[in-house]
């Protein structure tokens, strides 16, 4: 098969995006429950998202920031036109969760598009955030029948050993022989010596 230009696979990408666009919004439009007006915010957000999105996938650079950034008010915005349209009935005490949620999903998809694989930089602070994510929902949605201010006060340290756990887990993970998956050799030593942060900004080549 011949090779395809750069513009021409420019061209099909943004073809492409605005094409899931066009889908999802009359796919809500068909689906909704009820009548609404034009939703802006939702809209808005979605289509922001999408541009940082493209102008990232197009960039000869692998901007992870812009990634995560384009990916999370995509999500948010989709999500925000769901509960607008009720077609996703969630109260607004759990919708600031499944922002948490969004974000650690965000923070994987960004590992993968920088590095190919999970980086110890991105599935710590992901695993938290997902974790945190559903013990909130949780509460707000009143699956935990105690509030979570008593949970909290009497049961905090729960949260140090999850942060535990989960460097145990990633510490035993990694010493596994021949494991390629989510990391790589010496991923986690490479990880501290790019000194990344977050891993947002550029890794030295």
């Amino acid at each position: 098969m011949k090779k395809l230009t750069v513009p021409f696979l420019n061209f099909i990408l943004a073809f492409a995006v605005i094409l899931i666009l066009l889908g999802l919004f009359l796919l809500v439009a068909l689906t909704s429950r009820v009548d609404f007006g034009f939703p802006l915010i939702p809209v808005v957000m979605i289509i922001m998202g999408a541009v940082v999105f493209y102008v990232t996938l197009i960039s000869s650079k692998k901007h992870n920031f812009f990634f995560f950034f384009g990916s999370y008010f995509c999500l948010m915005g989709i999500y925000a036109l769901l509960v607008d349209t009720q077609i996703l009935r969630v109260s607004t005490n759990a919708s600031w969760p499944v922002c948490l949620l969004i974000c650690g999903m965000c923070l994987i998809f960004a590992s993968f598009y920088k590095y190919r694989c999970l980086r110890g930089v991105y599935l710590f602070p992901a695993t938290l955030i997902i974790l945190f994510g559903f013990a909130f929902l949780a509460f707000s949605t009143g699956v935990a029948k105690v509030s979570f201010k008593h949970f909290v006060s009497k049961w905090w340290p729960f949260f140090i050993i999850a942060c535990g756990v989960i460097l145990l887990v990633l510490y035993l993970y990694q010493q596994l022989p021949h494991n390629k998956f989510p990391y790589e050799r010496d991923v986690l030593s490479e990880d501290i010596k790019e000194n990344d942060g977050l891993g947002f900004g550029e890794s030295s080549e």
